[in-house]
């Protein structure tokens, strides 16, 4: 079996329920699998067109994305962000933005939200920019409000309801 695998260099695998399987990086396990025969080869990833980053919140990844990341890029790819907003150092991200170095980007979380009124990024044609909506449907929405007008409609009654204790 041949597989196309795109790969972090902060993966960690972990298989079966116990963890103690002897492989800490990608690297360990793509080795394990060509030598028990289970893949071929793994293929050398194409450089994507869309880059989506959809991380934890964690120190590790503060600043993940910074100018030598976005210079690997094509210049006709897009990033996207809906994870955390300082995994990507905005200051790098306007400069490759505002040169062209990628073609776009989709931005639903910031460094500081809600974004500064000035930051350069409300101003780049390239930049799709939304207030941290992502979760966003008709659906939530509908159940969020109907949820809240019960809740205050029992609180009027002195029936509280969803109580969390």
């Amino acid at each position: 079996m041949d597989l196309p695998i795109v790969n972090h260099k902060d993966y960690y695998a972990k298989i079966g329920d116990d963890h103690k399987f002897p492989i800490n990086k990608f690297g360990e396990l793509a080795n394990y699998l060509i030598n028990q025969k289970i893949v071929k080869k793994f293929h050398k990833p194409y450089p994507c067109s869309f880059e989506t980053l959809n991380r934890a919140h964690s120190k590790n990844y503060i600043n993940d994305i910074k100018n030598k990341t976005l210079d690997k890029m094509k210049k006709t790819s897009f990033i996207i962000n809906t994870s955390r907003g300082p995994i990507i150092n905005e200051d790098d991200l306007i400069i490759a933005l505002s040169t062209n170095v990628i073609a776009g980007a989709g931005i639903d979380v910031f460094e500081k939200e809600p974004l500064p009124e000035g930051n350069k990024l409300r101003f780049l044609p390239n930049a799709l920019l939304t207030p941290h909506i992502g979760y966003v449907t008709a659906e939530n929405y509908s159940i969020f409000y109907t949820q809240m007008i019960e809740d205050l409609e029992a609180c009027v009654n002195e029936k509280p309801i969803r109580i969390i204790e």
